[in-house]
């Protein structure tokens, strides 16, 4: 299926990124792209919430490089990372690369997108 790239608010503060099915690495840098062109938009740091509808397959090759490549890529106004429905493996292979990652983005899961919705909504009035 790929990946559905669209804003998850009016206020253009949180991007949602729909994952279903099987995908390729190809499919992975078109809706990274995809995601960092709509982000530019605004001025205003920017939440992104990936969410794997029906868990979140990964497919096969070195991971590392293309999550490395995607991060190096990632525009300045990027906040959360929030990913919904991931698998153990893709959480400790998560947590690796954000603490080996030199731009830093802070990774949170959830288990549903409501809950992941209101994980970010209580971060964001944390920080005002």
């Amino acid at each position: 299926m790929g990946f559905k790239v669209e804003w998850d608010n009016s206020r253009k503060t949180v991007i949602r990124v729909d994952v279903q099915g099987y995908w390729t690495w190809e499919e992975y840098a078109a809706g990274i792209e995809e995601t960092y062109d709509l982000m530019v938009t605004v001025e205003h740091t920017v939440d992104v919430i990936i969410h794997g509808i029906g868990g979140l397959q990964v497919p096969s090759g070195n991971m590392l490089a293309h999550v490395k490549e995607s991060a190096s890529l990632k525009p300045d106004n990027m906040g959360i990372l929030l990913l919904v429905g991931a698998n153990p493996f893709i959480r400790a292979i998560g947590n690796i690369f954000a603490r080996i990652s030199k731009r830093s983005t802070l990774l949170l899961y959830a288990n549903s997108l409501e809950e992941g919705r209101l994980i970010l909504a209580e971060r964001r009035e944390q920080v005002r």
